[in-house]
């Protein structure tokens, strides 16, 4: 490691840290700095049992979110994919909410779909495979403009269902964060299984960050290595789609860490390979979805939806790719 990625590395640890602490400070209720280390109740049961285990799975589903952009971003030639973009979190959703609707009806083999994120699996594959199959062309915009609608059509099917639970079932807890994105409360026994399966996720993508760069630059290079450029782009789709399945169960629709993240890190470590991207990504996504967990949870003395706050800090992102995109096509 040169000295340049020392020094980001450091500056970034650094910067985890701080958010972190940051995290368990700030939220609905303000925790004062001098009750962190302190077991007084209220404030340790809400520093322990509750922002605790929920800032440490924010960090890994940050991390998740951005290196499956990353990836997306690699497999389909496209600077602006995430699992946003591409409808996989639309899909997702629209089949976590439909196994409570299958429950709710007691609809014949519902039994098979009762689980929401098996469903959500399902349907996150669909919807990512549909977005690749009509913007299969290349085009750039035809890809963005594909993984847009059919992200709405989910979107408008989500609230179909919406509505009929909330018409059949009253009480039901609303469950309109599932498109709007809303990190709540992760108890320790999803934190665990969050971190294991993150953990898997991250190692199988450095294993795989070569032959990730190759499908990259060219289809023919990859079947001159023996690796089929198709099949591959296909098992990283359904197994982003599986990651994805697990997050919207716990947090709804988060869009646009996947997106922004590996254009930042690119704007400070240059042109790198995957191999060297993936870590720097991953710990930049675990810090923005925390800044952004943190603002939506009223640090500013109100909430809002998680998706609302990185929507508005990937624009500037946006903005700038499409124009960079329009110069370099001219």
């Amino acid at each position: 490691m040169n000295n340049k990625l020392l020094l980001i590395s450091i500056l970034i640890t650094i910067a985890i840290i701080i958010t972190f602490i940051a995290s368990l400070i700030y939220g609905s209720v303000y925790v004062p700095i001098r009750y962190l280390f302190r077991h007084e109740y209220p404030y340790s049961f809400i520093i322990y049992q509750i922002r605790f285990p929920t800032s440490i799975s924010t960090l890994f589903i940050g991390a998740d979110l951005a290196v499956s952009g990353l990836i997306l971003q690699k497999l389909l030639k496209n600077p602006l994919m995430d699992p946003y973009i591409s409808g996989t979190s639309s899909g997702a959703a629209f089949g976590a909410t439909l196994s409570y609707i299958f429950l709710l009806f007691g609809i014949p083999l519902a039994y098979i779909f009762y689980i929401a994120p098996l469903t959500a699996f399902l349907f996150a594959s669909i919807a990512t495979l549909i977005t690749i199959l009509i913007g299969k062309s290349g085009d750039v915009y035809r890809l963005v403009i594909a993984g847009i609608a059919v992200s709405y059509i989910f979107s408008s099917l989500i609230m179909f269902e919406i509505s009929i639970l909330q018409e059949k079932v009253p009480e039901l807890p609303s469950v309109y964060f599932w498109i709007f994105g809303y990190i709540n409360y992760i108890n320790y026994t999803e934190m665990v299984l969050t971190v294991v399966i993150s953990l898997i996720f991250l190692a199988f993508a450095m294993k795989y960050a070569r032959i990730i760069d190759l499908v990259a630059i060219s289809d023919e290079m990859s079947f001159a290595h023996k690796v089929n450029p198709n099949r591959f782009r296909l098992l990283w789709v359904l197994a982003i789609s599986l990651l994805i399945s697990m997050i919207i169960s716990f947090t709804g629709i988060i869009g646009f860490v996947g997106l922004m993240t590996p254009h930042l890190v690119r704007g400070f470590l240059g042109g790198r390979s995957s191999y060297t991207e993936i870590p720097y990504v991953a710990m930049m996504g675990g810090m923005i979805l925390l800044v952004s967990k943190i603002i939506s949870k009223g640090a500013f003395g109100f909430t809002v939806p998680i998706t609302a706050v990185t929507a508005i800090l990937a624009f500037p992102i946006i903005i700038y790719v499409l124009v960079r995109r329009i110069g370099v096509s001219q």
